[in-house]
């Protein structure tokens, strides 16, 4: 189990006039047991009633808030890193949700396991399409030339972030551009929990 001193896991959200999603992703890292999680939410100046949830929040216990500016999703995942303790980062997007309450118990255990690789990546279940994506044990070059991996399905060790940080220039796809980077350039190890941890609501950007 987690012990009760620095977090291993910090959750980033990051949101824009999202407030339902916020809300949901909240209750659910809220809902971990046995984990000391910390959740930092960053929050680019909404206008739909998040602030008034946000205030609401920011006094619990290993919650911050986060408030400012930024130039798109990435710039704000940036923003929010080094207001993060854990050991693993982990980016739950608004709308998404752990599908037990004991999953990160169970990611904790295994990243121990398994000598706390680089990144840890879990199956997750795409609520939009109804159905559990899943990966091979092992990725391979081959796997990820034809395939991309889930953000919210990615853990990332916060040290190999802070290295390298995401490419506020894109768009979209960033967080891909990260994993390649992790994976073929600075030859990081990517260890696979196969289990189902991990909702992804699949309506957002």
């Amino acid at each position: 189990m987690i012990g009760s001193g620095e977090p291993f896991f910090s959750v980033v959200t990051v949101s824009l006039n999202a407030v339902n999603g916020l809300r949901e992703t909240r209750r659910s890292v809220e809902s971990q047991v046995g984990a000391v999680v910390e959740h930092v939410v960053k929050d680019g100046g909404s206008s739909d009633g998040t602030s008034s949830l946000l205030r609401k929040i920011e006094n619990e216990k290993h919650v911050k808030v986060v408030c400012s500016k930024d130039s798109g999703i990435y710039d704000a995942m940036n923003q929010a890193v080094p207001y993060c303790q854990g050991m693993y980062l982990h980016f739950l997007n608004a709308g998404d949700t752990y599908r037990t309450t004991e999953a990160l118990v169970k990611i904790h255990d295994f990243a121990l396991n398994t000598g706390l690789p680089e990144v840890v990546v879990v199956w997750y279940w795409n609520l939009a399409m109804n159905t559990v994506r899943t990966c091979p044990a092992k990725i391979s070059d081959w796997f990820l030339f034809r395939n991309f991996l889930c953000h919210p399905a990615v853990f990332i060790r916060r040290d190999c972030i802070e290295e390298e940080a995401y490419d506020s220039s894109f768009r979209l796809l960033g967080d891909q551009d990260l994993i390649y980077r992790l994976f073929f350039r600075e030859k990081r190890r990517f260890i696979v929990l196969r289990e189902a941890l991990v909702n992804y609501e699949g309506s957002g950007v």
